[in-house]
C-alpha cells in the first residue's frame, strides 16, 4: 500500500514539474526590448543589393494604450543584413515574429523570389503562415505608406482584405509563405502570386488586390486579369464567393448577377497519349440582380441554363489562354495527375512529352440558383 502511495507521489510531482518546465514562451521577448515588425517590404537597392522597408509598430506609454506607426528603411546585400543593419535607424532589434506580409517588387520577382524567401523561412521568429504579395507598378515600399484606410497598420490592413475579397469578390488568389515554397518546389504547378496595387481614392491613396501575377520556376513571367480570377479559383477548386455577371443571350450589354454561394469542382483524368481532364463544377448561387425583371420573366431553369452554358464556354476559353498564351501550369493540372497516375505520368516523362501541352480539356458545369426575387404582376 504503501509503495502505490509513493508511486501516485512520484507521478505527480513528474507530472506537475514537466508541465512547469516544458510551457511557456522559449523565445519570450520583453515589448520594451524590441522592435515589432508588421509587414517588410523588399525593393532593389541604390547603394545595395536590397532595400528593406520595415513597417513598425511603435507602442506610446499611456492609459489608453495607443499605438503609432513608423517605417523603418535599410539597404543590405542580404535580407539578413538589411534587417541587422535597420538596429541602426530604430535603436532596437527587429522581432518579426508578428510580420503578417512580405510584399516584393516586380522588379525583385522577375530576377527571381526563391532565394529571398530562403531567409524568411529559415527564421525560427518568422510564421509560415504570413502573406507573400508583389507590387504592381510601384516600388513595394509604396504600399506600406499611408495607405491603409480603415487601420493603422497597412499591413493588418492587407491581411483583413484577403479575408473579404476570398468571401465577397474572389478577385485575387492569397498565398501564405508554406504555399510559396510549395508551390515553387512542387512537380507540375506553376507559382502564382497575388497583387497589391496602389489606387487614389479622392484625396486618399490606398492599396486594392486585384489579379495574380504568375511565374516561370521562380520568375516573375506575366499577370492574369482580375475578371479571370473567378476561372482560375474553380480550376483550383478553391472559389469560395463573389458574383458572376452573365451577359443577357440577346443583348450583351445587360448583365444577369449571380452571387456565388458555394462552388465545387472534381477532377477525373482519362489517360492515354493525350490525357484528357474532365472537369466538373457544382456551383450555387442566387440572383443578385436582373435589369429585365420587370419586363421579361424567367424561370429557374432558364437561369440555371444561361449560367451554365455562360460559364462552360469561358472555362473552356480560359483553359486554352493558360495553355497557348500563358504556358504555364497555374492549375496544377500535371500535379494532380502525378499524385494519381504516377506511372503513366512517368512514361510522358520518359517520352520527352510536355503535360500540359498534349491535355485534353472538358467541362461539365451544373448550377442551382435559389432566391431569384422573380417579380409576379
Amino acid at each position: 500500500m504503501g509503495k502505490q502511495i509513493w508511486k501516485k507521489m512520484f507521478l505527480i510531482v513528474f507530472i506537475i514539474s514537466i508541465g512547469l518546465t516544458m510551457s511557456g514562451c522559449w523565445d519570450y521577448q520583453e515589448i520594451n526590448n524590441v522592435t515589432n515588425v508588421a509587414g517588410i517590404a523588399l525593393d532593389k537597392g541604390e547603394e545595395k543589393k536590397f532595400k528593406l522597408t520595415f513597417e513598425t509598430i511603435v507602442f506610446k506609454p499611456s492609459a489608453d494604450f495607443n499605438i503609432s506607426v513608423k517605417l523603418v528603411e535599410t539597404e543590405g546585400d542580404t535580407i539578413f543584413e538589411g534587417i541587422r543593419n535597420a538596429v541602426a535607424v530604430a535603436g532596437k532589434r527587429l522581432y518579426i515574429g508578428h510580420c503578417k506580409a512580405i510584399i516584393f517588387s516586380e522588379e525583385i520577382a522577375k530576377e527571381g523570389i526563391k532565394e529571398h524567401l530562403d531567409f524568411f523561412v529559415r527564421d525560427h521568429d518568422l510564421r509560415m503562415t504570413l502573406l507573400v504579395f508583389v507590387a504592381k507598378g510601384v516600388e513595394a515600399r509604396e504600399t506600406l505608406k499611408d495607405t491603409a484606410l480603415n487601420h493603422q497598420i497597412a499591413s493588418y490592413e492587407l491581411e483583413r482584405l484577403v479575408r473579404n475579397d476570398e468571401k465577397y469578390s474572389s478577385l485575387s488568389n492569397h498565398k501564405l509563405l508554406f504555399e510559396v515554397m510549395r508551390e515553387i518546389l512542387d512537380e507540375g504547378i506553376s507559382l502564382t502570386l497575388p497583387v497589391v496595387e496602389i489606387k487614389q481614392i479622392e484625396e486618399n491613396k490606398t492599396f486594392t488586390m486585384e489579379g495574380i501575377f504568375y511565374f516561370e520556376n521562380d520568375k516573375l513571367a506575366g499577370f492574369i486579369e482580375p475578371e479571370e480570377i473567378k476561372f482560375y479559383l474553380i480550376l483550383k477548386g478553391k472559389l469560395k464567393g463573389g458574383i458572376i455577371n452573365v451577359p443577357l443571350e440577346d443583348n450583351p450589354n445587360q448583365f444577369i448577377v449571380y452571387e456565388i454561394q458555394g462552388c465545387q469542382t472534381d477532377f477525373e483524368f482519362k489517360t492515354g497519349n493525350n490525357p484528357l481532364l474532365i472537369t466538373k463544377v457544382s456551383i450555387k448561387t442566387s440572383i443578385g440582380s436582373n435589369p429585365v425583371i420587370l419586363s421579361r420573366q424567367f424561370s429557374v431553369q432558364d437561369y440555371q441554363r444561361m449560367l451554365e452554358t455562360w460559364l462552360n464556354q469561358e472555362l473552356v476559353r480560359f483553359f486554352a489562354k493558360i495553355k497557348n498564351q500563358v504556358k504555364c501550369d497555374v492549375c496544377g493540372f500535371e500535379k494532380r495527375f502525378f499524385q494519381k497516375y504516377y506511372q503513366e505520368w512517368l512514361k510522358l516523362s520518359e517520352d520527352n512529352k510536355d503535360f500540359f501541352e498534349i491535355l485534353e480539356f472538358q467541362v461539365k458545369v451544373k448550377s442551382e440558383v435559389n432566391h431569384t426575387g422573380t417579380v409576379k404582376p
